[in-house]
């Protein structure tokens, strides 16, 4: 009986690091929708897997056995284009690398935006031989750069408007040469009035503020007891410059009103109505 033996151990550890490696490329590819392609310049074959055809509306079969590039570049967004067009030819000319953002149009209408990273190899006579690479869908990155954005604009508009009130503020308290304590109270307290009127836009970049609590927040502060105040209207959304002004001016009745009117006398109360009106001109005005 003659028994041989070979020692396999090298070639399993081989086959069990080939799975371990092939999982890891399977979960990379699967995270962030990643798609790879393969494109044989001298035949024009773009061989790509089936996250890349489908981000490209390319029929899977098609991108498996190979297709011109000019069918994946059909769904680059028309603005992205021509930028999209002169790297790929940088690349191509200098066999170099490919970084670049853009948009794909889906089949149904919506964009989504991709990075797509490649490299281009040339043979011995500097030719492009081959253009390998691959795609992540940047989508939701770049939804939250552009709310970063809107939000960033927003506040940088807020902010000029705030400074502009105070200016209006200072001006409108010191215009009648009233004593420093005179002045510092009142001013005092129409920084406090527009502060207010801040709190209700907190939280609502961009969206503004009903006119219910706009009113509401301004007179509450000199009207004491809320059963001294009536409110009664439809519901209106301000934007958030015409709440801080409309809260200004509230400030400004309300402060009279304690100090000569309704609210300078325990059983007064203040009555705030207000209605939508069809104009002359076909449009709704606030009364």
């Amino acid at each position: 009986m003659l028994v041989v033996c070979n020692d396999v151990t090298d070639q399993h550890y081989a086959v069990d690091a080939l799975r371990a490696s092939e999982e890891r490329l399977q979960l990379a590819l699967a995270v962030g929708v990643v798609g790879s392609w393969d494109w044989h310049i001298r035949t024009d074959r773009v061989f790509a897997d089936e996250r890349f055809a489908r981000l490209y509306n390319v029929d899977p079969e098609t991108a498996r056995t190979g297709a011109p590039v000019e069918l994946f570049l059909n769904s680059v967004h028309p603005d992205d284009s021509q930028r999209l067009n002169k790297a790929i030819q940088k690349a191509l000319m200098d066999g170099g690398d490919l970084a670049e953002e853009y948009r794909l149009i889906q089949a149904d209408g919506t964009a989504r935006w991709v990075l797509a990273r490649g490299h281009c190899f040339h043979d011995d006579h500097n030719q492009p031989l081959r253009f390998p690479g691959a795609v992540i869908d940047i989508t939701e990155r770049k939804e939250a750069e552009e709310h970063r954005k809107l939000l960033v604009n927003e506040l940088n508009h807020r902010v000029k408007n705030m400074l502009a009130s105070v200016q209006a503020i200072a001006n409108q308290t010191l215009r009648n040469g009233v004593s420093i304590a005179e002045g510092r109270a009142v001013f005092g307290d129409r920084l406090i009035a527009l502060s207010r009127a801040q709190d209700v836009l907190i939280g609502e970049l961009g969206a503004g503020a009903e006119i219910a609590s706009v009113i509401k927040t301004a007179i509450e502060p000199l009207a004491g007891d809320a059963e001294r105040l009536r409110i009664d209207g439809p519901g209106v959304q301000l934007s958030p410059r015409a709440a801080l002004s409309l809260s200004m001016a509230v400030h400004e009745l309300c402060t009279n009103a304690a100090k000569y009117g309704a609210l300078s006398k325990p059983e007064g109360h203040v009555d705030v109505r207000w209605s939508l009106d069809m104009g002359e001109d076909g449009e709704r005005h606030l009364s």
